[in-house]
């Protein structure tokens, strides 16, 4: 019997179907969120079954710090953006490849 190939967005698909919805459990200053990692954990096993990577790479980056009053004295804030792409491959045909820009950032 021959095996069916998925293409890579068939296999998207079945990575979805595997991953249910995932519950934001984390608390920021005002919000609640789900982590990268946490992300990750769910959907690294469905990734790896069908032979699906995901390839980060960061296209600019910048950081400003500037100090913070506070009750105790100051601390330094660090706000940080990203622009990125994501690369998704299909192992199996590595030439199939899906590359999208993604924005982020981020205050510590």
């Amino acid at each position: 019997m021959e095996t069916i190939k998925l293409n890579l967005w068939q296999k998207l698909i079945e990575v979805r179907k595997t991953v249910g919805y995932l519950q934001k459990e984390n608390q920021g200053h005002q919000y609640k969120y789900v982590s990268s990692s946490q992300v990750l954990e769910a959907l690294r096993g469905a990734m790896n079954d069908q032979g699906v990577l995901l390839v980060p790479d960061v296209k600019e980056h910048s950081v400003i710090s500037r100090e913070v009053p506070t009750s105790k004295g100051t601390n330094m804030e660090y706000f940080t953006e990203l622009k990125m792409t994501y690369t998704w491959i299909n192992a199996d045909n590595p030439e199939e490849r899906e590359t999208l820009g993604w924005y982020a950032q981020g205050l510590d």
